[in-house]
């Protein structure tokens, strides 16, 4: 007996797996086409911006979170809304708090500035681990020239790995 389906790439079966396993959610057909090709292009070393465009509800954080989660390193998720930016992480930590803490999430607009050189230690202490991690903010406090994490994510010494910036159509006004 034949399939007519032939086998799910690699990323595919990557992307699926981390979805139901550490978010314990199906992902649609199109979360797992352009998360397995932006997948694909990073392990091929091929730069790739995406643009995602989906309805409120649509799925386009458990796009970006489980891909952060398939990629090794940190993703900077810049989020125009304070609360949601907060919600975020709050749900991103609910929902993984029985994977042994393998992604985590840090809100840098709630986090005091004294706080940032222990969050660095922390980042680089989950690298040395293989956790990933998704810090969310602001572009208000991406604009701070104080922020200390800001020279660490974008020297050579960061696994950054992916970058989103959510609700963009709220971007104009930064």
């Amino acid at each position: 007996m034949t399939s007519n389906t032939s086998p799910l790439p690699l990323q595919s079966i990557l992307f699926h797996g981390t979805a139901q396993n550490l978010f314990t959610k199906t992902p649609y057909d199109w979360q797992v086409k352009v998360g397995s090709s932006i997948l694909s292009h990073v392990e091929n070393g091929v730069p790739i911006n995406t643009l995602c465009v989906r309805p409120t509800g649509g799925g386009k954080t458990l796009l970006f979170t489980t891909t952060a989660a398939a990629l090794k390193g940190i993703t900077l998720c810049i989020v125009p809304l304070l609360s949601l930016g907060a919600d975020q992480v709050k749900k991103l930590i609910d929902s993984t708090q029985n994977a042994a803490r393998f992604i985590t999430g840090f809100h840098l607009d709630e986090l005091p500035i004294s706080e940032h050189a222990n969050l660095i230690t922390q980042v680089k202490d989950y690298a040395t681990r293989n956790k990933k991690v998704i810090l969310f903010t602001s572009p208000q406090a991406l604009l701070r020239t104080n922020l200390p994490i800001l020279p660490y994510l974008l020297s050579d010494e960061a696994p950054l790995s992916m970058i989103v910036m959510d609700e963009i159509h709220l971007a104009c006004h930064f």
